[in-house]
């Protein structure tokens, strides 16, 4: 396919980016101002991580929410994370970002998982792994139905 010069220049300049906002207490106790400085560290070091590796747009609704054990998300971009300080890094940020964008949370993942087909990720693998790099589920522990 040729893709004229205008139209290839636009299409490079087009960027997709991963936003957020994040809920905050008008009045925030000790407790949530601490909270919300890690929380916003972690998602902003997880989007600029993101940013590197694709193009994909998703607007986070990122909360503290301290009955949350760890942290959860799920497809709608809602981002929760608990009172629990360990769970506001960068990893789990990551983490649920990931179920923003559909792992673990959509048949279409599902759909991946039983046919063991994941065109980009395993590119990316083999890139990094070599041409025999595989897409797995990793390992399981009993009790453990936590895939993504």
């Amino acid at each position: 396919m040729h893709l004229p010069p205008l139209l290839l220049f636009l299409l490079t300049l087009t960027t997709a980016t991963i936003t957020y906002t994040l809920s905050r207490s008008a009045s925030p106790s000790p407790e949530e101002a601490t909270a919300y400085t890690k929380i916003t560290s972690a998602i902003e070091a997880a989007i600029a991580r993101h940013a590197k590796i694709h193009d994909l747009t998703k607007a986070l609704k990122v909360n503290y929410v301290p009955g949350v054990p760890t942290a959860e998300a799920n497809y709608n971009g809602d981002v929760n994370f608990g009172s629990n300080t360990v769970y506001m890094n960068e990893r789990t940020a990551l983490h649920e970002i990931a179920h923003t964008l559909g792992i673990g949370q959509t048949q279409y993942f599902d759909q991946l998982c039983a046919a063991g087909t994941w065109p980009k990720a395993l590119a990316l693998l083999k890139e990094w792994d070599g041409h025999k790099a595989a897409v797995g589920e990793g390992p399981t522990t009993a009790g453990n139905s936590h895939r993504g």
